[in-house]
């Protein structure tokens, strides 16, 4: 239909088969979840609840690369599960997926509920036909990445919408060009939750997870998700942080300043391209415009500007 966009077609995929994982394991099928559909039952709180082949369970396409498996592997043989995935440590993915239920079914911010449930209702005139996700975006990517990225907020009708983090909108389409080009993903697009996109070494979270009234969100919103962010930092422990604008650095820095690991955010403005060594064992801080329109429409923001941060941050991971 003329004006009605197709990309929201298999937007909440079914749980992803053993036959779907990636040979590394870690890196399973990018549309993993635990979360019902934005029209359809509650959250499920126990995976034999879960039956892969039948039940029309809805994704989020957070950091469920890992838990998809977990999850399905416990409603066959759970000891198999634990064997295959705890390397000498407790399983990391059940504790993500634990986070991930928490975060999307928050409701801490009276502004920003109604806000993002009300552009699920209503809709854009091209997405129409879609089922929007409308509920907190959790972090998408690689449980054992080495790199962060900090982005600031859910697009109302990007992630707001698929429910993955910088996807289905112009953002995204410059994001994960660039980390495909730089070797963090498997491929160039990402329109929709059922693409196949798989990030490599990388994991995008942001300042806030809901979807805020003209991309602003209030200080007090922010706050309220620094935990989250929080939580997932101490749980993949990168070795850098890549921080998209001035925001997410910010943030960043105020969750460093609350730990008592540094003394104030002075000593490391915004700029783009900025890299920063932090005290003690803290992740190396690189900083980069937000790949937002109006940063990239302008000329403000090149590829070639950020492809160029790409590359400080592969040469110090490598």
């Amino acid at each position: 239909m003329e004006g009605v966009s197709h990309d929201c077609e298999n937007q909440f995929p079914p749980i992803f088969l053993p036959a779907k994982i990636n040979a590394r394991l870690k890196l399973v099928g990018s549309q993993i979840g635990l979360q019902s559909n934005l029209d359809g039952a509650k959250l499920a709180d126990n995976a034999d609840n879960l039956h892969h082949s039948q039940r029309n369970v809805a994704t989020t396409t957070g950091i469920r690369q890992l838990s998809s498996y977990i999850l399905w592997a416990r409603m066959k043989d759970a000891a198999t599960c634990c064997g295959r995935f705890r390397a000498g440590g407790p399983m990391r993915g059940d504790t993500l997926t634990i986070l991930e239920r928490e975060i999307t079914s928050c409701r801490k911010c009276p502004r920003l509920v109604p806000y993002r449930e009300e552009v699920a209702r209503t809709k854009r005139r091209a997405y129409r036909a879609c089922t929007y996700w409308g509920r907190p975006v959790p972090a998408f990517g690689d449980p054992e990445a080495r790199l962060v990225i900090i982005g600031l907020a859910p697009g109302a009708h990007g992630a707001n919408r698929t429910g993955r983090m910088f996807t289905g909108d112009r953002s995204g389409d410059f994001l994960y060009e660039q980390l495909y080009r730089a070797g963090f993903a498997n491929q160039p697009q990402s329109k929709r939750a059922d693409d196949g996109l798989i990030l490599k070494d990388a994991l995008i979270s942001a300042a806030i997870r809901c979807a805020p009234p003209a991309n602003k969100p209030l200080p007090e919103e922010i706050r309220n998700c620094l935990p989250y962010l929080e939580q997932e930092l101490a749980l993949i422990r990168p070795r850098a942080i890549l921080a998209l604008g001035g925001i997410a650095l910010n943030t960043y820095l105020d969750l460093l300043k609350r730990q008592g690991r540094i003394a104030s955010r002075a000593a490391f403005p915004f700029s783009h391209g900025a890299s920063f060594d932090l005290p003690g064992e803290l992740p190396r801080l690189f900083a980069a415009y937000h790949p937002s329109q109006q940063n990239t429409q302008t000329g403000r923001l090149t590829p070639t500007m950020f492809a160029r941060v790409l590359r400080q941050i592969r040469r110090f991971l490598d």
